[in-house]
């Protein structure tokens, strides 16, 4: 009965390809992914990044759904751009299969374009992007200090 199934073994091998050992914030809080070892559970925690994706989301007032969709509104693919980049920036290990995942199945070019293209706009200093940038970069850096005594509970029970 305590045996995984093969299904259950999928899903853990696809969390841990999403989890990195270290994401540093602009504010220079350090969080402690997911670990290989019982023992390093006792001094971390894990944040899956679809948490993250929400808490942007919600901080950009889009729906996931909108980010899923072909929408190209100006609002809908500047949070796809925002939250690509962010991911690639934070969870270095993360695939770009996994956040087209996350988008409802985007192609890996489709990721590539995206992150380069959210680059260029900070590089441009796009007001409108910018300021929608920091705002989801500030939703996430809140969350993970509202919720870190929570991720870290969580990791010693783990």
């Amino acid at each position: 009965m305590n045996e995984l199934t093969e299904l259950q073994k999928q899903e853990i091998k696809e969390v841990i390809a999403f989890a990195q050992k270290t994401v540093k914030l602009r504010t220079g809080l350090t969080i402690k992914l997911f670990y290989e070892t019982p023992k390093d559970l006792f001094d971390s925690f894990f944040i899956p990044p679809v948490d993250l994706v929400r808490v942007m989301l919600r901080s950009l007032k889009i729906e996931m759904e909108d980010v899923q969709s072909d929408s190209r509104k100006r609002e809908v693919v500047a949070a796809r751009q925002i939250i690509t980049h962010i991911l690639k920036k934070y969870y270095k290990k993360i695939t770009l299969k996994q956040i087209g995942h996350l988008f409802g199945g985007q192609d890996h070019t489709t990721i590539v374009n995206s992150n380069q293209k959210a680059q260029l706009r900070m590089d441009s200093t796009e007001l409108f992007f910018i300021e929608r940038y920091y705002q989801a970069l500030g939703a996430v850096e809140k969350w993970v200090e509202h919720n870190k005594k929570k991720f870290e509970q969580q990791s010693l029970t783990a």
